[in-house]
């Protein structure tokens, strides 16, 4: 058996005998040809965060469409951004997922609890728990449009948060507004047009506008609507209201063609999303970001995070 191989060895032809009588001509190199291999940049990743790091807390609500599911990993990129943001200030951010529609009679429900422990295990399971909460059936288009916010609000730092475990089952997860933090944030997501506008009779709260209600303050000067656990209230300034909604300025024709102008909007998603049809969102109260502007370029939302977040 004669096998003729290539190789390396000492510069000349050496011809050498093998187990199994192998010839082996083992010839000069060519040229050596060299490549030249990127070295990838590795992307920084925030600092450790100390166990007493002081904690920043969002409640994340989404209007739940037919097309909530089919985004679920944009959604948690923008979440994931929140969360970075923060982390990189030195604060420990906490978080949680709901409706921002539920249905009358319904008990308060989140679907999920975040920290920033395993950031890339976090964001790949808040997709997966908005698609939990996207297959279950929307609430119906009637009540005020955050009728859901004001009845979370009474009862958060005690409520029970189950989520899809491992087999299929529901497992129970740490409730993550128990300690009280720096600043609290809701973040409102809706493609779907408002369900009324902020001085319609139907939007009203406990009988005030909801820029008032969710305004009022009780004795001590702390928001009357919010309650951590063991009663924990806190000062209205701690509080901030994040819209990333569809424009309410205009009808749906002037929607479709602001989304088509934006670079990287879905096509797929035009036939999901409606204008707002009634002026809610903008009526003063919220940090107002586009939708379609936000899934263009997610870093905006990162951006405020960031800068919220500064002393």
């Amino acid at each position: 058996m004669k096998r003729r191989v290539k190789t390396l060895f000492g510069g000349g032809a050496v011809v050498g005998l093998v187990a199994l009588s192998c010839i082996i001509n083992i010839e000069p190199p060519g040229p050596i040809e060299t490549i030249e291999v990127p070295v990838p940049v590795p992307v920084p990743m925030p600092s450790p965060i100390p166990v007493n790091a002081p904690e920043i807390h969002s409640l994340w609500l989404f209007a739940v469409t037919p097309a909530t599911a089919t985004f679920a990993d944009e959604y948690a990129r923008w979440f994931a951004g929140f969360q970075a943001a923060w982390a990189r200030r030195g604060f420990a951010p906490k978080a949680a997922l709901g409706r921002l529609y539920a249905k009358p009679g319904e008990r308060s429900r989140l679907f999920g609890s975040w920290g920033f422990t395993n950031p890339s295990a976090s964001t790949i399971s808040f997709a997966r728990a908005i698609r939990t909460m996207a297959s279950t059936p929307p609430a119906p288009a009637a009540g005020p449009e955050e009728a859901a916010l004001a009845s979370l609000g009474t009862e958060l730092g005690s409520l029970r948060i189950e989520v899809e475990g491992a087999n299929g089952g529901v497992e129970l997860v740490a409730n993550p507004f128990m300690r009280e933090p720096s600043l609290f944030v809701v973040v409102t997501v809706s493609s779907w047009a408002r369900r009324c506008a902020d001085d319609a009779p139907e939007c009203a709260l406990a009988g005030m506008r909801p820029r008032e209600f969710f305004a009022a303050e009780d004795d001590a000067g702390k928001a009357s609507w919010l309650s951590y656990a063991n009663g924990t209230r806190l000062a209205a300034a701690r509080i901030a209201h994040v819209a990333v909604v569809t424009r309410e300025d205009g009808d749906d024709t002037a929607l479709l063609e602001g989304c088509r102008a934006q670079p990287n909007f879905p096509a797929l998603h035009l036939d999901t999303i409606e204008s707002g049809g009634a002026r809610y969102y903008t009526a003063g109260r919220h940090v107002v970001f586009d939708y379609c502007e936000v899934f263009s370029d997610p870093r905006r939302l990162e951006t405020w995070a960031e800068e919220r977040a500064l002393p």
